[in-house]
Order: structure tokens, then C-alpha cells, then sequence
């Protein structure tokens, strides 16, 4: 009597404990399973499963449902194989340590450790190698995508959180803010708290917790690229002013040059036109050109010189303090 008792009273509990909105056969099952009718909760969840329309949280309830009612009718084996497939649903699957009676939550336990022994992932312990985080994986490697991060200062109280992409055996990438290496300051570690996730996005490993994370150490080169990066915004902001004359200097040299150079190719193509018209002209009229007229011409070709040969040379020269300015401020 005690027994069916307190049997009762964790199907009450795992009633009230189901999440709202579930798929309506599914809230058929655990009602049934609640009233102590875990046969009819066994057909309801059947029916359950063969809807098009259930979610994977629907999935994940009647996996873990199916496994409770068989597991209270002595079927071990048949609570076993559900169990499997809620664990490759969530592999990180607890059930409420409070609202799950004892016997139930250890047969879940010693079927999640022979369920991550065959196919589970291992996250090792994170290595920092200056401001690169390598985390070896091992296990069933080919399932994660990518780690998400959660890291922290030792003295912080909340989380950072990034992401690294996993490829083969390593999930690797840069601590990126410079906010974590500020607050790091002289304490030499940083704590984090690792999870890897498949490609739905679900977690299959975690390594640490909020209360209980990992420690890492910070050695001296994380140290000197830390400083690096900080002193990088003045530096870049010293050779911009240093080398800011020489540009200006180059830029106005560079457009009188090709002002220079395209007024003297004009007046090429001006006197030109002049020689031709004029030659045309002549050889015509059988007459010898003026000397007023050939001393237009000369001028005419005098001045497309100069211009053409003085715009190549301010543009060379603008081309030379350019080079100069990034040989000394590059």
C-alpha cells in the first residue's frame, strides 16, 4: 500500500512538472499516466507519435513518459530502449532530482553512463596558448559543430560568451574581447564553463558549471598580446598624424601635376590641329608661312611641352613622398 502510495504520488508530480502546451495527445498521455492508467498512457503516447505535427519537446516527453510507465510495470528492457531515444534527442537530458522518485532516477543514471559511454562526447580540458583557446575533444567527435564558451575573470560573477567552430578532434579560436583580458588583470587564469552542441544547436557535452567552472591558466604570451592589442589604437593613431603632412603634400602635388599634365596634352592637341590646318592651307595657296604664324605654332607646341613635361614631374614627385610617407609610417 505505501508502495502504490508514493507511486501515485510521483505520477502527481511529474503531472504538474510537464512543460504547458504540448502536443494534445501527448497531455492525453500524461493525464492518463497521472490517473495511474499507465496502460492507456502507453496507447495515447503511441498515438502521440505518429502525428506529423508533434516537436522534438514533444518527442523528448513521450520518449521520457514511455520510459516511466514501463519502468512502473517492470518492462526494463522496453524502458531502456526509450530511454535511448530521449538521450539522442538530449543527451544532456536530467530528470528533476526533487520530482523523480529514487528508483526511477537511478535506472535513468546508470542507462545515461552506458548511453555516453557508447556515444557520447568528451570535452578535455581547455588549453590557452596566448590569446588562443584550443579545447580537444574526444568521444564521438563527429556529431559537435562548435563549443560555445563562458568565460569570466576569477572575481567577475557573470559570463562572457562566444563561440568556436569544432573541426575534427579540436574546437579552437580567439579570445576576442579585450574586455575578459581587462578584467583578467594580474590573477593568471581565466574560468570558463565549456558546452558542446550539435548541429540542431542542442548540447551533447558540457564540461563545468556556473557554481563550479573550469580554471585556465593565462601564461605570458596571452599577457603580451593583451598589451599588444591595447597599445595598437595609439600607435596607429601617432603614424596617421606623423604621416598626415606628407600625404596632404602628396595629394596636392598629385592633382596640380595631373592638372598640369592634362592642360599640356591639350595644347598638343591644339597646335596639332594649328600645324595641320595651316600646312593645308598653304600647300593650297602656294604661299610660305609668315613668321608670325610659325611663331604661334612653335609657341603653341613650346607650351604643350612645358605643361605635359612639368604635370609628369609634380605627379612623380607626389608618387615619391606617397612611397616615402609608408616606407617610414606604413
Amino acid at each position: 500500500m505505501h508502495r502504490l502510495a508514493s507511486w501515485l504520488m510521483f505520477a502527481c508530480v511529474l503531472l504538474l512538472a510537464a512543460p504547458a502546451q504540448a502536443h494534445p495527445d501527448v497531455d492525453a498521455a500524461r493525464t492518463a499516466y497521472g490517473r495511474g492508467e499507465v496502460q492507456a498512457a502507453l496507447v495515447m503516447l503511441e498515438q502521440a507519435e505518429r502525428s506529423p505535427s508533434i516537436t522534438e519537446d514533444d518527442l523528448v516527453q513521450i520518449h521520457w513518459y514511455r520510459a516511466a510507465s514501463l519502468h512502473a510495470l517492470g518492462r526494463h528492457d522496453d524502458a531502456e530502449k526509450s530511454l535511448d531515444a530521449l538521450l539522442e534527442l538530449r543527451p544532456l537530458f536530467e530528470p528533476d532530482r526533487v520530482e523523480t522518485a529514487p528508483p526511477l532516477r537511478a535506472f535513468f543514471a546508470r542507462r545515461a553512463e552506458a548511453y555516453q559511454r557508447a556515444h557520447g562526447v568528451k570535452l578535455e580540458a581547455p588549453i590557452l596558448e596566448g590569446t588562443t583557446l584550443r579545447v580537444p575533444l574526444s568521444g564521438k567527435t563527429e556529431q559537435v559543430r562548435t563549443v560555445q564558451v563562458f568565460i569570466r575573470a576569477p572575481d567577475e560573477k557573470t559570463y562572457r560568451q562566444f563561440t568556436l567552430e569544432a573541426s575534427g578532434r579540436e574546437a579552437r579560436g580567439e579570445v576576442a574581447d579585450t574586455a575578459v583580458w581587462d578584467a583578467v588583470g594580474g590573477a593568471g587564469r581565466v574560468e570558463v564553463v565549456l558546452e558542446a552542441r550539435n548541429k540542431r544547436g542542442v548540447p551533447v557535452a558540457r564540461l563545468g558549471d556556473a557554481k563550479e567552472p573550469v580554471s585556465v591558466y593565462v601564461d605570458a604570451r596571452a599577457r603580451a598580446e593583451k598589451a599588444a592589442r591595447t597599445a595598437a589604437p595609439t600607435t596607429t593613431s601617432a603614424s596617421s598624424s606623423e604621416g598626415g603632412p606628407a600625404r596632404v603634400l602628396s595629394t596636392a602635388l598629385a592633382t596640380v601635376g595631373a592638372g598640369m599634365t592634362f592642360i599640356g596634352g591639350g595644347a598638343f592637341l591644339i597646335a596639332g590641329a594649328m600645324a595641320v590646318t595651316a600646312l593645308g592651307v598653304w600647300t593650297q595657296q602656294g604661299t610660305t608661312p609668315s613668321y608670325g604664324s610659325l611663331a604661334i605654332l612653335v609657341g603653341s607646341g613650346v607650351v604643350a611641352v612645358v605643361f605635359t613635361a612639368v604635370g609628369v614631374l609634380l605627379l612623380g614627385a607626389a608618387g615619391a613622398i606617397t612611397a616615402a610617407a609608408l616606407l617610414t609610417h606604413p
